[in-house]
C-alpha cells in the first residue's frame, strides 16, 4: 500500500491572483489551499490527496516518465517521485502563479527528475517520439472538468500508456 501522507509544505504567499494560504479542517490540523480569483483550486486535505491513489499506483507500477497537466500544490508529482521507478515527471502548467508559489521550490529539490513547463496543456505538444507511461490530467476547463479530462485524454492518447483525470474513472491510452 502506498503511503499518501503528504503536505503542500510551501510558504503561505501571493503571486498575482494566486494565493497559498492556511486552512483548517475538523481534525484541528492546518492544511494548505491554492486559490485564485476563481476560488480554491486545490488543497492538501487527505480526502483530496486520496483521489490520486489509482494514478499514483499506476505511476509506481509502470515507472518511467509521467506527464501531469496542472501543477496545483505539486502533490501528485512529488508522490510519483517517491518511487525510484519513476524517472521523470513533466508538468504542464498554464499559470505563472502556481509555478512561482509552488513549482520553483520542488523543481529545485528534485532537479532533472521534475520538469515544469509553462504552457497551455490544450496546445502543448510533446517532443517527437516522446512517450509517457502515465498521464494525470488536472487542468481545468470550467465549468466542466469531465470535458477537460476527456479532451486531454484524447489529445495525449498517442503518447501515453495509461491516463486518468481528477474526479473521473481513469482512461487507457492508445
Amino acid at each position: 500500500m502506498i503511503d499518501l501522507a503528504i503536505r503542500a509544505d510551501v510558504l503561505h504567499a501571493r503571486c498575482g491572483d494566486w494565493v497559498t494560504s492556511p486552512m483548517f479542517a475538523g481534525d484541528d490540523e492546518i492544511y494548505t489551499s491554492l486559490s485564485s480569483g476563481a476560488g480554491v483550486w486545490m488543497t492538501d486535505l487527505p480526502e483530496e490527496v486520496d483521489t490520486l491513489r489509482e494514478a499514483i499506483e499506476q505511476a509506481w507500477q509502470r515507472g518511467g516518465r509521467v506527464l501531469v497537466t496542472g501543477l496545483g500544490l505539486c502533490l501528485f508529482p512529488r508522490l510519483c517521485l517517491r518511487s525510484k521507478s519513476v524517472e521523470r515527471v513533466t508538468v504542464i502548467e498554464l499559470n505563472n502563479g502556481p509555478i512561482e508559489l509552488v513549482g520553483r521550490k520542488w523543481a529545485a529539490e528534485f532537479g532533472d527528475r521534475l520538469e515544469i513547463i509553462q504552457a497551455d496543456a490544450f496546445a502543448w505538444r510533446p517532443r517527437r517520439g516522446e512517450r509517457f507511461s502515465v498521464a494525470w490530467h488536472d487542468a481545468w476547463l470550467l465549468p466542466n472538468q469531465e470535458i477537460a479530462g476527456l479532451s486531454l485524454v484524447s489529445r495525449f492518447a498517442h503518447c501515453c500508456d495509461w491516463q486518468g483525470f481528477w474526479r473521473s474513472t481513469p482512461q487507457r491510452g492508445a
